[in-house]
């Protein structure tokens, strides 16, 4: 038997019902209050893709019942400790089933749906992590979601107003950069 014809046999036997295309990970610390918001608009967002949402709660006070009654499909983790940002985000990581990764902050709500980031991962293979445009309450666009290397001119040129960087999350078009903010980004 040939190497496709072992990989559909396998489909077969192991039905990929499991397999998500995008696992949303969400770490959680003091911010329940935010968290039931970005929920529901992601919820209603992404009601035609096939997704799952993974919540590590880094807040031991903050059980999130109400959050685990009102939407029993998401995946909450509890941990004793606070073990950080990044330790949150890989542990929601290790537990995805996605094909494509969306870390956000509790206190963010998406405002669109995601088929064009979808779209923009499987055009382009190469891309190993995209982030959207923030934007804030008053409907401004949030300063320093994305730029180029980080180095002592730059901030130096920053302290003086001459910040390359805002060119870039002002700009309407993709950019290609170096750096994205952990408040929303794809990998």
């Amino acid at each position: 038997m040939n190497w496709q014809g072992l990989c559909k046999k396998l489909i077969k036997i192991f039905p990929m019902q499991n397999f998500k295309q995008i696992s949303v990970i969400i770490v959680n610390f003091r911010s329940r209050h935010y968290l039931e918001r970005c929920l529901a608009s992601i919820y209603q967002k992404m009601e035609n893709q096939n997704f799952e949402i993974i919540v590590v709660n880094n807040d031991k006070q903050e059980k999130l019942l109400d959050i685990r009654e009102k939407y029993p499909e998401v995946k909450i983790f509890n941990q004793d400790v606070n073990i950080g940002y990044g330790k949150g985000v890989n542990l929601g990581a290790k537990e995805a089933s996605g094909e494509i990764l969306l870390i956000l902050n509790p206190d963010t709500e998406l405002l669109s749906n995601l088929d064009s980031v979808i779209r923009v991962f499987f055009q382009n293979r190469e891309i190993g992590a995209l982030s959207p445009k923030l934007i804030d309450k008053s409907g401004k666009t949030q300063e320093w979601v994305a730029g180029k290397e980080i180095s002592l001119s730059s901030i130096l040129l920053n302290k003086l107003g001459l910040n390359k960087n805002q060119k870039i999350w002002e700009n309407p078009k993709q950019k290609e950069v170096d750096w994205v903010s952990g408040a929303a980004f794809f990998i």
